[in-house]
């Protein structure tokens, strides 16, 4: 037997069970990817309305789907 939640039902778990740990959850944030030294180190967007964020980051995860921009950025398979 396998089971296979719908998307929808595993990304809310996913950032619910972030959330409650204690990551800032921003969704619809990112406008582009930054690079230093050849990897991804970080994104730069806004929230709606709100004014434009530069944030670094040792570890970026693209949740962002079949044709992720993070993947591209990193040249990722």
């Amino acid at each position: 037997m396998s089971y296979a939640p719908r998307r929808t039902v595993l990304d809310k778990v996913a950032v619910d069970a972030a959330a409650e740990s204690g990551v800032e959850v921003r969704e619809a944030f990112t406008d582009e990817i930054t690079m230093a030294e050849g990897r991804v180190a970080g994104v730069r967007g806004h929230a709606r309305g709100g004014q434009p964020v530069t944030e670094h980051a040792e570890v970026v995860i693209g949740a962002d789907g079949l044709h992720s921009r993070v993947a591209d950025a990193a040249s990722a398979e």
